[in-house]
């Protein structure tokens, strides 16, 4: 399940009534920061994999 899907599906559920305002607005504040937390792993992973790719390509 995507987090577009996972998105969906909370909104609905939040539409429905079924989740409250402040448990939509604290799983939207969670997933936006789990996001941003994978990205920035995933650019600093890159990030050191050119690094360690330069440093290689200097022996």
């Amino acid at each position: 399940m995507s987090y577009a899907d996972v998105l969906s599906y909370t909104v609905k559920q939040y539409r429905n009534g079924e989740i409250s305002r402040e448990e939509f607005r604290a799983w939207l504040k969670h997933s936006l920061t789990l996001q941003m937390s994978i990205r920035i792993e995933q650019t600093t992973k890159r990030m050191l994999q050119n690094k360690i790719q330069m440093v290689r390509s200097l022996h």
